[in-house]
């Protein structure tokens, strides 16, 4: 999503359509670049949340993104959206999956 709001940035629209909000015909480009500087923010908070090994429950419990979750539906999206940014952080080693199932920052 990072890497697609980076390129998309560059990319000369009048328009910019979504399903979940309005019609955009300003501000398109400032908009899809701080998109993609909100995803990195997010890896940094996790990769600095893993310096002591942690699972995926326990950040969960911190609420990184949405704040203390209060309902299962607010932490099931918390979950998700950690999953989504430690597997960015796995594929581009940043971080490793221990055998003891926590997440770990590589130095």
């Amino acid at each position: 999503m990072e890497r697609t709001a980076t390129t998309l940035s560059d990319v000369p629209v009048a328009h910019y359509l979504t399903s979940h909000s309005p019609p955009r015909k300003r501000g398109i480009k400032p908009m899809l670049r701080d998109m993609a500087e909100t995803i990195r923010a997010r890896d940094r908070q996790v990769l600095q949340a893993i310096e002591s090994p942690r699972t995926l429950d326990e950040l969960a419990d911190l609420g990184l993104f949405l704040g203390k979750p209060a309902d299962p539906l607010k932490r099931y999206h918390e979950r998700v959206m950690l999953e989504k940014h430690l597997a960015r952080l796995l594929e581009r080693d940043f971080a490793h999956a221990r055998q003891d199932g926590r997440y770990q920052k590589l130095a």
